[in-house]
């Protein structure tokens, strides 16, 4: 540890005295318990801004969007459809007089009316899973092709430690996207964060509660 804070020191006296900058971080993912950890090595990129990067990154973003708002409405009238689909299935169940079944699966053929309702449950249900599917698919591809934007892009590129921290030495002033993936076995979160960097250390910490600008969600 003490050398550690050492190393640290340093870089900030040679920040200080250069036109160059460190920045210290770690990255913090909280597990299915709600408890915050570091993830698995994580590369963490340094990007500048180009003229031809900027022109490139928004064709993506605007590529993405259009391919995602057919399938984020077709999200959305799943939903609907099968929150419709239940609540008729609980109504017509009721009407009888009788409570919700608990095993629809278990209705007698005596009962096919029933049976044909829970059967329109499990289909909206189905078509709700596979648009979501979908959904996540084409933002993985694209999540993809713009990390790999970035890594040809990337002037600085270090990897965190067992603990989650990571420190980048020797980065130019001024603007610049840091961008870290991480995967867990319960989360998988990415990372484009934008910051000014100035003379002396800088310290970020990356958790699902940061700043975030990457925009390749479902």
């Amino acid at each position: 540890m003490k050398g550690l804070i050492a190393a640290l020191l340093a870089l900030f006296v040679l920040g200080g005295c250069s036109r160059s900058t460190s920045l210290s971080g770690e990255i913090r993912i909280r597990s299915a318990a709600g408890e915050a950890g570091p993830p698995p090595r994580t590369a963490v990129l340094v990007v500048r801004s180009t003229p031809a990067l900027d022109a490139t990154w928004a064709e993506r973003i605007a590529a993405f969007q259009a391919a995602a708002a057919p399938l984020r409405s077709a999200v959305e009238k799943a939903t609907q459809a099968s929150v419709q689909a239940r609540k008729t299935w609980d109504r017509a169940v009721a009407s009888r007089g009788g409570r919700v079944i608990s095993n629809p699966q278990a209705v007698p053929a005596s009962r096919g009316w029933e049976r044909l309702l829970w059967l329109q449950v499990r289909d909206a249900d189905a078509r709700l899973v596979q648009a979501k599917r979908q959904l996540r698919e084409l933002s993985a591809e694209h999540g993809r092709q713009a990390e790999a934007l970035l890594e040809a892009n990337a002037q600085e590129r270090v990897a965190t430690d067992e603990t989650g921290h990571f420190v980048v030495a020797g980065i130019a002033l001024g603007p610049a996207l840091i961008y870290a993936h991480a995967h867990t076995r319960d989360q998988d979160v990415a990372w484009l964060v934008p910051l000014t960097l100035k003379g002396g250390l800088q310290e970020l910490v990356l958790s699902e509660d940061s700043p975030n600008v990457w925009p390749f969600h479902p």
